[in-house]
């Protein structure tokens, strides 16, 4: 009973190292994935987002000759003449 046991557990130390480097590697694609989302897909998103809300507020308040410039965090605005 004892080596049936040691025998099994030996069968599962030969399959520690290979999922452990499937662990690792899937945890590094992760991690990289989440570093492309915030370095580029996320402020490109978000500057989509801004113009679509410059846009709903000039037509929500119905500017005509201004425009909205975004500076910052903060919107101003400008006239255009």
């Amino acid at each position: 009973m004892l080596i049936q046991f040691l025998h099994l557990l030996s069968g599962f130390a030969s399959l520690v190292p290979p999922l452990l480097v499937n662990v690792l590697y899937l945890l590094g694609f992760a991690a990289a994935f989440t570093c492309l989302m915030l370095d580029f897909v996320l402020p490109i998103a978000g500057n989509i987002l801004e113009a679509a809300q410059i846009r709903l507020f000039q037509q929500a308040h119905n500017i005509p000759g201004e425009r909205l410039v975004p500076r910052g965090r903060r919107i101003s605005l400008v006239m255009t003449g």
